[in-house]
């Protein structure tokens, strides 16, 4: 839990957090759950099994949301060496945007 600042400031802050909305952790999009999942799983030494694009995208925005930088560096590692052209097409055509780091 060292390797993610948002938890490594609950273990601080008595698992208290800042009254600031953008700080709550709730995974509201039930597409987000296998994502959280490996993101947890990676954050406390496991490894994670991440099988589509789709869920490597959602824990990559999620570890970057989070400050999770082991697990955010892991799921860009995994998708610069297996991203396809047409899955790497569709990102950028996203309306939503996504995190800076990804378009490295």
């Amino acid at each position: 839990a060292a390797s993610c600042e948002y938890l490594r400031g609950l273990w601080l802050g008595g698992f208290h957090e800042t009254t600031e909305a953008d700080m709550l952790a709730d995974i509201n999009d039930p597409k987000d759950l296998n994502a959280a999942k490996a993101l947890v799983e990676v954050v406390y030494g496991g490894v994670a099994e991440v099988v589509t694009t789709e869920d490597l995208v959602r824990m990559f925005v999620l570890a970057d949301w989070l400050q999770c930088a082991v697990a955010r560096d892991a799921a860009l590692h995994q998708l610069e060496t297996s991203l396809a052209a047409d899955d790497a097409l569709e990102l950028l055509g996203r309306s939503t945007p996504l995190p800076d780091g990804l378009y490295q």
